[in-house]
């Protein structure tokens, strides 16, 4: 059976919205989670851009995982991360640079880590003004870079990303369900939830479209890497309330067999999605 990854994101501008529902030991918990993501985001395109061999070696653990679908590459260990580095900034794209993402700064908390955003240029043809989108999943472990995963901004969403915006967007619980195998598995480490079978997965469906009508989900960034494909999406509901969050899919033959989901803290705590 042919196993294909897909990442999809969903974004949009936070709107003001209730926050009484949030308890307080919860609120701590993902805004503590939320500045991990962001500090280690700035401190990783501060080091790259600066090209500081130290402050990069610094970043990551020394058993850090490296993975390029889209050129094929694989790389295990610091010292093998140190070297790419160096053949980067010495022979390959001596004159790249690095900033955040004006749009996706905050990135997204979930799974081990988180994901964040950001961009290159003065490499490969991409300049600043049209320059290469990086989405990176990231381990974290002890407040390092454990693993990490590449993807790039494309020009098309892949199939199974619009179908899911598509469900999603027509809030019918049947819709949803047909995208996924009947074993299914739904992770979702910032609620704490582990939801295994179509069966779970159709009834935490039914009870999110109970509380937020009226979704509006649209393709705003699609981005993937080898046979790993996802978007970046705006997402609003019928109380004007929007929320950031990220969605790891994995598809085999077709359908859904594994979700993550992710989420930006700043807007789900805006939001009061989860409490």
């Amino acid at each position: 059976m042919r196993r294909l990854a897909v990442v999809v994101a969903f974004c949009s501008v936070v709107a003001a919205c209730g926050t009484e529902g949030v308890p307080d030991d919860e609120r701590q918990r993902i805004e503590a989670w939320t500045d991990e993501v962001q500090t280690i985001s700035a401190a990783t395109i501060a080091a790259w851009d600066a090209r500081d061999h130290d402050a990069i070696r610094a970043l990551y653990t020394e058993d850090i995982t490296h993975d390029d679908d889209t050129f094929g590459a694989h790389i295990a260990g610091i010292e093998q991360v140190m070297e790419m580095a160096g053949n980067m900034f010495d022979f390959q794209v001596p004159d790249v640079r690095f900033r955040d993402s004006a749009d996706h700064a905050a990135g997204f908390i979930g799974g081990d880590g988180g994901i964040m955003v950001w961009e290159a240029w003065d490499l490969f043809g991409f300049t600043e003004d049209d320059p290469l989108v990086e989405v990176d999943r990231l381990g974290i472990r002890s407040g390092r870079t454990s693993t990490w995963r590449l993807f790039y901004a494309s020009g098309n969403p892949h199939d199974a990303v619009a179908a899911y915006a598509s469900a999603l967007t027509a809030g019918d619980v049947g819709e949803v369900a047909a995208l996924y195998e009947v074993a299914a598995i739904r992770r979702d480490a910032v609620a704490e939830k582990l939801v295994e079978g179509i069966v779970g997965i159709e009834a935490e469906t039914a009870d999110f479209f109970d509380k937020h009508h009226d979704l509006s989900v649209q393709i705003v960034m699609p981005f993937g890497g080898g046979d790993t494909h996802g978007a970046i999406y705006s997402m609003s509901d019928a109380d004007d309330c929007s929320v950031k969050l990220a969605v790891l899919l994995e598809i085999a033959d077709g359908l859904i067999v594994s979700e993550e989901i992710y989420y930006d803290g700043e807007s789900l705590l805006a939001c009061d999605w989860l409490w």
